[in-house]
């Protein structure tokens, strides 16, 4: 029968959590900055004419999805 361990300290993961954070916090900051971008500009074609608020989200979605197409086709990560 296998020995069962004991589950590390409370304290014991939290300096593995900040370094896992600190390594995924640059992609995560582009990405947001990304989004809000998209955004903004979706916000902005709103202001100017309703409707086109809305196509300019459509178009960015299919935009976004179309990027991760080719980027999973290429065989790199997402």
């Amino acid at each position: 029968m296998a020995e069962r361990t004991e589950p590390d300290a409370p304290g014991a993961r939290l300096p593995r959590l900040v370094a896992a954070a600190g390594r995924a916090a640059p992609s995560l900051l582009q990405d947001l900055a990304g989004l809000g971008g998209a955004a903004l500009i979706a916000y902005g074609a709103h202001e100017i004419y309703h409707p086109a608020g809305w196509i300019v989200a459509g178009l960015e979605l299919v935009a976004g999805v179309l990027m991760l197409q080719v980027g999973r086709s290429a065989g790199r990560p997402e």
